[in-house]
C-alpha cells in the first residue's frame, strides 16, 4: 500500500502527482491512498464521491470522519521519529525523495523493482514530487482522464468558451504565465506581452497562408491587457482555474512557458503544445508536440 505524503504545488502539479501514482498502482496492483488531494476533490465527479471504478484507490484512510481523524493523528505521531530519508518504523516505511531528487530536479523511477516490492508489501509513505512512471501513465492514460474529468458545472463553462470561438478554424490557447514566474528560476520564463504577441502573430500568419482563421484564447494568473494584442483575434475572461485548465484542453494548439498547467491540458486533451523554453523559441507547427507526462525543462 502507498500513501501519498506530500502536497506537490497547486492543481496541475497535484493532478500529475496523483496520476503517476494511480497509473503505477493499476500497473502493479496495490492499494493507493491520497489524503493530499482533499482540497481539489470537489472539482471532479470521481474524487468528489471517492468512487473510483477501477483499482483500489482512496482519498482518506477511512470513510468514517472520526476514524480517519484518529488514524491521521496516530500516523503523524509515528512520523515524527521517522525524520530521516527512507526510514522505517514498525510496519511503516517512509520513502522521502525531497532532498535527493526534488531539490536536485532529478526523476525517481517508480518502476524500480525495490520500490514496487515495497509498494506491494509494506505501508509506504511516499514523500516528494519527482516520482515518475511515464510508461504506466501512457498505458493507463484513458483511465486517468476519466477519473479527472471535471464536474458538469465546470465542463459546461468550458463548453461556453468553446462556443464563443466556434466561428474560427483554429483555436490556440496561450498561457501568459506571470505573477510567480517573475521570480521562479530567476525569472527565466517570465515573458512580457510583446514576446507572446510575436509568437501569436507568427502563428496567425502560418494559418492565414493555409486560408484558415485562428483565435487565441488567453489564459493568465494576472489581468490581461488586450491592447498588447492588437490585430489578433483574442478571447479573454476571468474564469476559475479548473475552467481555464480544461478550456486549454479543448484547444487545437497550446503555447506557453514551461508549466505543468499547459502540460496537463496537453496530456488530457491530446493537444499539441509548444513550450517556450526561451523567448527565441520558433512557433513552427512542427515544433508542437503532445505531452505524455511532465516534460523535463530544467
Amino acid at each position: 500500500m502507498v500513501v501519498i505524503d506530500h502536497k506537490a504545488g497547486q492543481l496541475a502539479n497535484r493532478l500529475f502527482q496523483f496520476s503517476y501514482f494511480i497509473a503505477h498502482s493499476l500497473e502493479h496492483d496495490y492499494k493507493l491512498i491520497n489524503p493530499c488531494f482533499e482540497e481539489y476533490r470537489d472539482l471532479f465527479e470521481t474524487t468528489s464521491k471517492s468512487n473510483f471504478d477501477t483499482g483500489n484507490i482512496q482519498l482518506a484512510f477511512s470513510r468514517n470522519l472520526f476514524i480517519n481523524k484518529k488514524l491521521t493523528q496516530l500516523i503523524n505521531r509515528l512520523r515524527r521519529p521517522a525524520s530521516k530519508n527512507n526510514s522505517k518504523l514498525f510496519f511503516f516505511e517512509f520513502h522521502n525523495i525531497r532532498q535527493q531528487y526534488d531539490q536536485q530536479h532529478k526523476v525517481f523511477d517508480m518502476s524500480d523493482a525495490s520500490f514496487v516490492k515495497k509498494a506491494k508489501r509494506k505501508i509506504l509513505f511516499a514523500k516528494g514530487w519527482h516520482y515518475r512512471d511515464t510508461a504506466a501513465l501512457i498505458k493507463h492514460a484513458d483511465t486517468v482522464r476519466k477519473i479527472f474529468t471535471p464536474c458538469d458545472i465546470f465542463m459546461n463553462q468550458v463548453k461556453n468558451v468553446v462556443a464563443a470561438t466556434k466561428n474560427y478554424d483554429v483555436r490556440i490557447g496561450v498561457h501568459l504565465r506571470k505573477g510567480d514566474y517573475e521570480n521562479f528560476f530567476e525569472g527565466r520564463w517570465f515573458y512580457d506581452d510583446t514576446v507572446y504577441a510575436q509568437k501569436m502573430q507568427a502563428l496567425q500568419n502560418t494559418f492565414a497562408a493555409q486560408k484558415k482563421t485562428c483565435v487565441f484564447i488567453l489564459f493568465s494568473n494576472e489581468i490581461i491587457d488586450a491592447t498588447s494584442f492588437a490585430g489578433l483575434n483574442i478571447l479573454t475572461g476571468q474564469r476559475p482555474a479548473i475552467t481555464d485548465l480544461y478550456s486549454m484542453a479543448a484547444c487545437d494548439y497550446l503555447v506557453g512557458p514551461p508549466s505543468t498547467f499547459t502540460m496537463w491540458a496537453s496530456f488530457y486533451g491530446s493537444v499539441p503544445l509548444l513550450i517556450l523554453k526561451n523567448k527565441d523559441t520558433i512557433p513552427a507547427v512542427e515544433n508542437f508536440k503532445i505531452a505524455n507526462g511532465i516534460e523535463a525543462f530544467f
